[in-house]
């Protein structure tokens, strides 16, 4: 749309086409605020940067919940400070009625911090429900011998499956620190699989002690 009579833009699409609207917009210009909701910011940043060193009002969101939310209590909002107008702090007043936790994060630690929050709790369901489906096995003979953990990491893995797969791979691929994750996990696999079969099982209690750990006093 060429339509410049806008006071707020939000680009809410897919990151490969949100990628073309932001490079529409920085030939073209816009005068009002705008901002993205994209869940990865790497692909983007030097774009972003592009427009505000053209003088427009630009920041960048990252609304950590989906579409089918209702209530946004216990719901958090990354904003993203882009431009030297502060139009970060212009967004966050739209969410001021709202219970939504606004959280203040430079685009850099965005990413870091998704890698993990998306990007390993992703991918650990993905392959969970891969090997599952890859074991041949009928659901209800596993349902008739389910555990707790098993009911639970069940159900956390059928609502990553509903997603869309497309986002899920941009969120992956698109995302500079994804592969230090990737190799991080990889790597943890490697300790727990040369645990069990050297059986050390002081190997494997160490492992299992520093996850234990982490949670210590932890909110997460």
């Amino acid at each position: 749309n060429t339509n410049d009579d806008y006071d707020i833009t939000v680009i809410a699409t897919p990151l490969r086409q949100s990628i073309e609207i932001l490079e529409t917009i920085l030939e073209t210009g816009r005068s009002g605020m705008l901002f993205d909701i994209a869940s990865i910011k790497s692909p983007i940043k030097e774009l972003l940067k592009e427009i505000s060193d053209k003088g427009m009002k630009v920041t960048s969101i990252h609304p950590m919940f989906g579409p089918d939310t209702d209530l946004l209590t216990g719901k958090h909002v990354v904003f993203m400070n882009i431009d030297s107008h502060g139009t970060h702090l212009e967004i966050m007043k739209l969410f001021e009625s709202t219970t939504a936790q606004m959280i203040e994060m430079s685009i850099d630690s965005h990413d870091y911090a998704i890698s993990y929050v998306l990007g390993l709790s992703h991918i650990i369901n993905i392959a969970f429900s891969k090997v599952l489906h890859d074991s041949g096995e009928k659901k209800d003979e596993f349902s008739q011998v389910s555990s707790t953990t098993f009911k639970d990491q069940i159900e956390v893995a059928r609502r990553v499956s509903q997603e869309n797969p497309n986002l899920y791979f941009e969120i992956q691929h698109l995302n500079s620190h994804s592969m230090q994750t990737i190799e991080e996990l990889n790597r943890v696999i490697k300790e727990i699989t040369d645990a069990i079969t050297l059986g050390s099982e002081e190997d494997f209690v160490e492992i299992m002690h520093a996850g234990k750990k982490y949670f210590e006093g932890s909110k997460a």
